[in-house]
């Protein structure tokens, strides 16, 4: 699993155990899509957010 989010053993065993949490977003969605979970489990939303192209005519 570390590897498929490129992290060593060492750093996943810090995560797993809480001695250095996981916080960036989108390594966490990497980890959802690794264990097959939704990305809620994470406490993130399942969906990444869009923002809305807007179009500007002057």
């Amino acid at each position: 699993m570390g590897r498929r989010i490129g992290y060593t053993k060492t750093r996943v065993s810090r995560a797993e155990t809480g001695a250095q949490p996981i916080r960036d977003v989108a390594v966490l969605r990497q980890l959802a899509d690794v264990l097959g979970v939704p990305p809620s489990m994470f406490g993130l939303a399942d969906q990444s957010p869009t923002v809305p192209k807007v179009s500007v005519n002057l």
